[in-house]
């Protein structure tokens, strides 16, 4: 995964909100790959979802406090 940004921002400080979501870009030189699932961690907590989205994902974690 590269490319890391939230509410397409690279520096998520000062977001503004408390349930960003995520996008990301995945490099690879494997032929044909596709995406099939993703995980996030954070908080010491770590989700996966099925799903080929990386473009606006929601948070999938408790909302964020400041």
């Amino acid at each position: 995964m590269a490319g890391l940004r939230f509410e397409h921002l690279r520096e998520p400080l000062g977001i503004g909100t408390d349930r960003p979501r995520l996008s990301w870009y995945t490099e690879t030189e494997t032929p044909d790959w596709t995406q099939t699932a993703y995980e996030v961690e954070a908080r010491g907590e770590r989700v996966r979802v099925e799903s080929a989205d990386s473009v606006l994902v929601p948070w999938p974690f408790a909302p964020l406090a400041s």
